[in-house]
């Protein structure tokens, strides 16, 4: 008897061409999301902005010293909410409406199939918002930042996300 491999990857890339399909769809919806996550995060801003023009430094982390870090709480907050959200949503649906027995009866791993089937791409104008406020946070700050660094910086970003999926 043959056994069947799935190609994970081609999954993903289509379970990703689907969301995108859906994101399409709704177009306006999707328009409204980006705004209203890019209000939100100009609203933070402004208020930390508003705080700092105040005092020079909360504890000993001065203004772009905290930006760097509220970025990178976004950024893990942002992949968290684009991957896994929309499908922890949907688990209970599976749930409720029966469904979950033909997911485990599919001949690809369950939890693959169910944590990633559905992406919110409205999201990742949240991770560039975020990545982009760090960019600008250690400039300011006039970091040198080594290759290394960064290879680190994105390690522990992945082990975070991880760390909130196993969470879930």
């Amino acid at each position: 008897m043959q056994h069947f491999q799935p190609n994970y990857r081609r999954v993903w890339l289509t379970f990703f061409r689907n969301s995108l399909l859906r994101e399409l769809t709704f177009r306006g919806n999707f328009l409204i999301e980006i705004v209203t996550r890019t209000f939100w995060f100009s609203a933070q801003l402004a208020l930390f902005g508003i705080i700092y023009r105040q005092v020079p430094n909360i504890q000993d982390w001065s203004q772009y010293e905290y930006f760097a870090f509220m970025a990178t709480g976004m950024l893990i907050n942002a992949l968290v909410e684009a991957i896994f959200m929309p499908n922890c949503a949907e688990f209970s649906e599976l749930i409720r409406t029966g469904n979950l027995d033909f997911v485990l009866l599919k001949p690809i791993d369950t939890q693959f199939l169910v944590s990633f089937q559905k992406v919110n791409l409205s999201m990742f104008s949240q991770v560039l918002l975020a990545i982009s406020l760090l960019g600008f946070s250690l400039h300011q700050l006039n970091a040198t930042v080594t290759w290394g660094q960064v290879g680190m910086y994105t390690l522990l970003v992945i082990v975070a996300v991880s760390f909130f999926y196993s969470l879930m």
